[in-house]
């Protein structure tokens, strides 16, 4: 909720608001995805056993379409290219980063998993990301549709989940 309210306290600042195809956000999903995995090659990483660092890359990979296609809106090359050319980078470090840390802690993590299940759980936070990356599409968009301003007064309460949470646990709490 915060955050839809920080947006609409920026809506007045003066930036372009161009509007950016969803053919060209998909590239840019694409070229990211396509980036990490090549990244994972290079550094000898089978996606297959580790699928956290694919879900974890998938999940990078959104958030940089996300944030390439605001830097598009903008309507400055320029300031595109130059985005692209870090989040390059950062798709880079992450994959280096994973390598370095998998190598720090692998003495201690099992070695039993249940790879389907790892894979259908992958697949489903892969999948709640992408709607999340949908739905930060819309919010942003100059033509959101009506539905979304409806879900407005429930976001910014956080969906209620406090209320429940603390309904929930309030009995576990020592006064």
């Amino acid at each position: 909720g915060s955050v839809m309210q920080q947006r609409a306290a920026t809506n007045g600042a003066s930036y372009s608001n161009a509007k950016v195809a969803w053919r060209t956000i998909v590239a840019i999903g694409v070229v990211m995805a396509t980036l990490v995995g090549l990244s994972s090659l290079s550094f000898g990483i089978n996606p297959l056993a580790k699928p956290g660092g694919l879900l974890l890359g998938g999940v990078l990979c959104l958030s940089l379409t996300h944030w390439v296609g605001q830097v598009m809106r903008s309507g400055r090359p320029r300031l595109t290219i130059r985005a692209m050319a870090i989040a390059a980078g950062l798709c880079v470090v992450y994959v280096a980063s994973f390598v370095a840390l998998d190598k720090l802690i692998a003495s201690s993590i099992p070695a039993h998993a249940t790879p389907a299940l790892n894979g259908l759980l992958s697949g489903l936070l892969l999948a709640s990301f992408v709607g999340l990356l949908w739905i930060q599409t819309q919010i942003s968009s100059p033509t959101r549709p009506a539905w979304l301003d409806g879900c407005f007064v429930h976001a910014r309460n956080g969906f209620y989940i406090e209320n429940n949470l603390r309904r929930v646990l309030g009995r576990l709490s020592i006064e």
